[in-house]
C-alpha cells in the first residue's frame, strides 16, 4: 500500500510526486484525467490512490482497496475524485492488467460511468464513507 516515505530510486518520494502532480492539476498545467492515465498506465496504484484520495478527501489506503476491489467501488472512488471518462478508462485498463475485471465488459462499464451525474457520484461515494466508518 501507499508508503509516503518510499522513494522512486531517484531521490523523489511518493509524497513529493503526488504533491507535484496535484500542483500541476491545480495550476491548470494538467487535467486530472491525464494524471490518472499517467499513473494507471504506469501501474502506480499507490500514486493513483494518493491522488484520488486527496481529491476525494479519503485515505489513500481506502482508495487503493477500492481500486482493486469490486468495480462499483473503483468507479465510486473515481467519481468522488471527479475523474472523467478518459481517466476511468485508464483505471479499467489497470484493473484488467491486474486481473480484477475478468468477465466485465469495459465498453458497458465506460458507458455506465459516463452516464453518472455529479449528484449520483456523491451518493455513490457515501458507500465509501460508510465502509470506512464501519470498518
Amino acid at each position: 500500500m501507499f508508503n509516503p516515505g518510499t522513494g522512486d530510486g531517484n531521490g523523489e518520494t511518493k509524497t513529493g510526486r503526488v504533491a507535484d502532480l496535484m500542483d500541476r492539476v491545480a495550476h491548470g498545467l494538467a487535467a486530472i484525467d491525464d494524471i490518472v492515465a499517467e499513473l494507471a498506465d504506469g501501474g502506480d496504484i499507490d500514486g493513483l490512490a494518493a491522488v484520488l484520495g486527496r481529491r476525494a478527501g479519503l485515505p489513500a489506503a481506502d482508495v487503493a482497496r477500492s481500486l482493486s476491489g469490486p468495480l462499483a467501488d473503483a468507479a465510486s472512488a473515481c467519481r468522488r475524485g471527479r475523474v472523467g471518462v478518459n481517466g476511468f478508462s485508464a483505471v479499467l485498463r489497470l484493473r484488467r492488467r491486474l486481473g480484477c475485471d475478468e468477465g466485465i465488459n469495459p465498453v458497458a462499464s465506460l458507458a455506465d460511468y459516463a452516464r453518472s451525474a455529479a449528484a449520483t457520484a456523491d451518493r455513490a461515494s457515501e458507500r465509501l464513507d460508510s465502509a470506512r466508518s464501519g470498518a
